[in-house]
């Protein structure tokens, strides 16, 4: 516990977190290649928060870790192991998420039981006959 109106001291998940990059994303009108990268990133990144608690009570000792450099990298290395993970199979999200990307953009035939993608200036019209 700090001095009374110390911000809070962030925890390792908060550190990992906030040293991942951004969400992918994925220009409107994508190639199809373009959105199995995003896929891919996005499934990397979500493997990456599923390994980040695993190394959370980990402790080493020296001489070869610890300390702040090991604090420091350590998200690196997560995000290294999670892309190596995905780049063999991952968890086979990637697939999933880019036939949703390639539907909604209507690139892809309407997946049995999704949603049809709306289009803003048809969304409120009346059904034409």
């Amino acid at each position: 516990m700090g001095p009374i109106g110390a911000p809070p001291v962030p925890t390792a998940r908060e550190l990992s977190m906030a040293s991942m990059p951004d969400l992918p994303r994925v220009r409107p009108g994508a190639s199809e290649a373009e959105v199995a990268r995003v896929a891919s990133e996005f499934e990397a990144m979500f493997i990456g928060q599923l390994l980040a608690p695993l190394f959370e009570g980990l402790s080493t000792q020296a001489p070869f870790g610890g300390g702040a450099g090991e604090d420091a990298f350590r998200p690196l290395l997560i995000a290294e192991y999670a892309k190596a993970f995905q780049a063999r199979g991952g968890l086979g999200l990637a697939d999933s998420v880019k036939a949703e990307m390639l539907r909604l953009q209507g690139l892809a035939p309407d997946m049995p039981g999704a949603a049809a993608p709306t289009d803003p200036e048809t969304a409120n019209a009346p059904a034409r006959p």
